[in-house]
C-alpha cells in the first residue's frame, strides 16, 4: 500500500473522531469554561475604560495564550494512541499507510482544534450578550461585544503608519509561533510515545520553552527592541532572521515528527 487515498485518510479522521470523542469533549469543555472565565472578568474593565480596545490587549494575550496553550495539549496527542500494547496492535491493523496516518492525526489535532477554538470564543461572546440583553440595562457590562473589541484591538495592533510592512511581519510572526508550538510537541509525542501523557505535556512546553528562548532574544514584539534598532534595519535585516529561524525551527520538528512516527510504526508493529 504505497499511493495515497483521501478516501482511506477520510475514514481515519472519522474513526480517530469517533475513538477519541470523550477525550476531545472534555478538552473543548475546558477550553469553553477558560473563555467564558476570562471575557466574564474582562467585560467589567474593559466597558467602564474610555479606551476599550486598548485595555483589551492583556486580555486578549490571555485568549491568545490560553488557546495557545491547549493546541499544544493536544498536539502532543500525536502517537497517544500507541501508549499501550493493545494501542499499537489496533494502530498496526489499520490498511493505512503511514503518511495517511499522519496526516489524519495532524487535521485533527490542528485544524479541527483551530476551528473549533474559533466556534467556542464566539459562542461564548454570543452567550454574554444574549445574557446582557436579558439582565437590561442593570448590567451593561454584558452588553459590551468582546468579538468586535477583538477585532478593534488587532487593528490598531497591525497599525504601523508608514512602515506597512510591519503588520506583515507580526502575522507571519504569530502564525510561525503557533507553528512551532505545533512542531514541538508533535516531536515530543513522537519522541517519548510510550511514556505518560502528562511528561510528554510537560518536555513538548520544554522544547517549546527553548525554541521561543532564541527567537525571542531578537522578538519583534518588544518595545525595549525599537529603543537600539532602527525600525528600517530591523525591518531589512533582523525581521528575516527571526522569521527564517521560525520557519527552519518548525521544518525540523515536523520532519523528525514525521520520522519518528514513521519509524516507531515499523519498530513497534513488528514487536507490539
Amino acid at each position: 500500500m504505497q499511493s495515497f487515498s483521501f478516501q482511506r485518510l477520510g475514514l481515519l479522521i472519522k474513526r480517530d473522531l469517533g475513538q477519541n470523542k470523550k477525550g476531545y469533549m472534555i478538552t473543548l469543555g475546558v477550553l469553553f469554561s477558560l473563555y467564558m472565565f476570562v471575557v466574564w472578568f474582562g467585560r467589567g474593565v474593559v466597558s467602564s475604560s474610555n479606551n476599550p480596545a486598548a485595555l483589551a490587549a492583556s486580555l486578549n494575550i490571555f485568549i491568545y495564550y490560553i488557546t495557545l496553550s491547549g493546541l499544544s495539549y493536544v498536539c502532543a496527542g500525536l502517537c497517544a494512541d500507541q501508549t499501550t500494547r493493545g494501542g499499537r496492535i489496533a494502530a498496526g491493523m489499520l490498511p493505512a499507510t503511514n503518511t495517511e496516518r499522519f496526516v489524519s492525526r495532524f487535521i485533527i489535532l490542528t485544524f479541527g482544534y483551530i476551528f473549533f477554538a474559533i466556534i467556542l470564543y464566539l459562542i461564548t461572546d454570543a452567550l454574554w450578550l444574549l445574557l446582557g440583553w436579558l439582565l437590561g440595562k442593570d448590567y451593561p457590562s454584558l452588553l459590551l461585544n468582546w468579538t468586535s473589541v477583538t477585532l478593534t484591538f488587532i487593528q490598531m495592533n497591525f497599525d504601523e503608519g508608514p512602515y506597512t510592512s510591519l503588520s506583515t511581519i507580526q502575522f507571519l510572526y504569530i502564525f510561525l509561533s503557533i507553528l512551532n508550538a505545533i512542531a514541538s510537541n508533535m516531536f515530543a509525542s513522537a519522541l517519548f510515545n510510550k511514556h505518560p501523557f502528562m511528561k510528554i505535556i510537560l518536555l513538548g512546553f520544554i522544547i517549546q520553552f527553548i525554541v521561543g528562548v532564541v527567537v525571542v532574544a531578537f522578538s519583534l514584539m518588544s518595545y525595549d527592541f525599537w529603543l537600539y534598532i532602527p525600525r528600517h534595519i530591523s525591518l531589512q535585516y533582523v525581521a528575516p532572521v527571526v522569521l527564517g529561524l521560525q520557519a527552519l525551527s518548525a521544518a525540523v520538528f515536523f520532519s523528525l515528527s514525521y520520522w519518528l512516527f514513521c519509524r516507531k510504526q515499523v519498530i513497534q508493529y513488528r514487536y507490539f
